[in-house]
């Protein structure tokens, strides 16, 4: 039985020579090659989660980008009354080529929600220790992988599209689930069970009020599972079986969006800078690929019930005002993850957004889309300032 995990900031080829790896007696030795955002530690190592007296991590905290991810994969491995321990370089200066005591204080808190006490702290000859003990386990008690709620925004153009969603969901054969409809929809088929339809947001704005919408959704929805969607999805009969091996233990989770031809369409993608700075630049990511800029996109959000309820989307934006980019950014602040599932996927008649088969396809795209903006730019500045200057 495993007792203990020690997370090291070596790669095992480059440590002693007498390096041990994996698991030896009742301590699992991680490594720099376990740090992979698509791949979940309790499973690569077949682990109960919530079950290791004590998890370690050494040096980890000075300068990974991905800390955040060990710090919640240790987490779920750790028992409630557990100890965690971090050992890290000691810097009490911000931007000093590694991180600050502060900085690692504050991305464990955030991490992990608050759920740890600080019973330890000490520096010396340079090197910081901090032990905290878990008072509370990481997921809910109501939280279960075999509990689900559907929302699904539509405005009522696309009755066929919603119901080939609905019966999709229905296909899966999931023991415990609702599908909450927000928007027009008539229920025409004795095969609608366990949907309910919530009352349509109606404005006499131009915009469309989908922010209102899902979370006018998440507030009715009752399980902790919650995927809202939009309506040009359809669910292949194998995703409830591959969440089943995925596991339940999630924040914020992207799935490979499938087009009608094949390829992919918008899903594993980051935003760089804030919703309207310049920099503001959308790209489509590699699986492979980490990137602290991450955003999930609005189309379809798989996320914890009670993670969405507590950021919630920003009721002023509407269709097309950066919503999910905003909502994406607030959850980084907050201290959330967002992890890559590239075994499971969703189809998507992509009829706004075009699917890409190349990554290299889209960055040529982005070129031509940058100099074109450039260009109108430069069009618009010279033509007004020299009619403005004629009256």
């Amino acid at each position: 039985m495993i007792n203990k995990v020690i997370w090291f900031n070596k790669s095992k080829g480059l440590f002693f020579r007498k390096a041990r790896v994996g698991i030896v007696g009742d301590i699992l030795y991680l490594y720099l090659d376990d740090v992979n955002q698509l791949e979940r530690i309790y499973t690569k190592y077949g682990l109960e989660p919530e079950s290791i007296l004590v998890v370690e991590v050494h040096f980890l905290g000075d300068r990974n980008c991905l800390f955040r991810y060990i710090l919640k994969e240790l987490d779920i491995l750790l028992k409630k009354e557990g100890d965690f321990r971090i050992v890290s370089s000691y810097s009490s200066n911000h931007g000093c080529f590694i991180r600050s005591k502060s900085q690692i204080q504050n991305e464990f808190s955030l991490s992990t929600d608050g759920r740890y006490q600080l019973t330890t702290s000490y520096n010396s000859h340079s090197v910081l220790s901090l032990t905290y003990k878990k008072l509370k386990n990481t997921l809910k008690v109501v939280d279960a992988i075999d509990k689900w709620s559907f929302g699904i925004i539509t405005n009522g153009k696309k009755q066929e599209q919603v119901e080939n969603l609905v019966r999709s969901i229905q296909n899966l054969n999931i023991p415990n689930y609702e599908v909450l409809i927000c928007g027009t929809f008539l229920i025409t088929s004795e095969h609608m069970e366990s949907v309910v339809v919530i009352d349509d947001v109606i404005t006499d704005d131009l915009r469309a009020p989908i922010s209102v919408k899902k979370n006018k959704i998440a507030s009715l929805a009752k399980f902790e599972n919650l995927i809202l969607l939009h309506d040009r999805y359809v669910f292949p009969l194998d995703w409830y079986e591959n969440m089943l091996v995925y596991g339940n233990y999630y924040e914020l989770l992207i799935i490979k969006n499938i087009g009608p031809s094949g390829g992919r369409v918008n899903d594993w993608s980051s935003f760089y800078g804030m919703p309207s700075q310049i920099k503001g630049l959308s790209r489509l990511l590699p699986y492979s690929s980490w990137n602290e800029e991450w955003f999930s996109q609005g189309g379809i959000v798989v996320i914890k019930r009670s993670i969405y309820n507590r950021l919630s989307i920003d009721e002023r934006l509407f269709w097309g005002e950066l919503e999910d980019v905003q909502f994406s950014k607030k959850a980084q602040l907050e201290g959330y993850f967002c992890y890559l599932d590239i075994n499971n996927s969703i189809f998507t008649y992509s009829d706004r957004i075009l699917e890409s088969r190349l990554y290299e396809k889209i960055w040529t795209l982005k070129f031509k889309q940058f100099v074109r903006g450039f260009l109108v730019y430069s069009k618009n500045l010279s033509t007004y300032y020299k009619n403005f200057f004629r009256q």
